[in-house]
């Protein structure tokens, strides 16, 4: 499995936390992070400025590539 940069794994494990499900076992129990990389995308859109925008896009993207 690859390994998420700092920033991504520190806004998965806060998701995981939320849902209630230990970030080490979401994967294995079939939990899908869609619902968290849709609202990333959601609140990149709103956002004016292009540099906070892209790093939610970056990690939106990159926890895609993880789901």
């Amino acid at each position: 499995m690859a390994e998420l940069s700092p920033a991504a794994q520190a806004v998965l494990d806060v998701y995981w936390k939320h849902v209630g499900v230990p970030s080490a076992l979401a994967k294995e129990l079939g939990f899908t992070n869609t619902p968290l990389v849709a609202a990333l995308c959601a609140v990149a859109d709103q956002l004016g400025h292009a540099t906070s925008a892209h790093t939610l896009y970056a990690i939106a993207t990159e926890l895609e590539g993880f789901n």
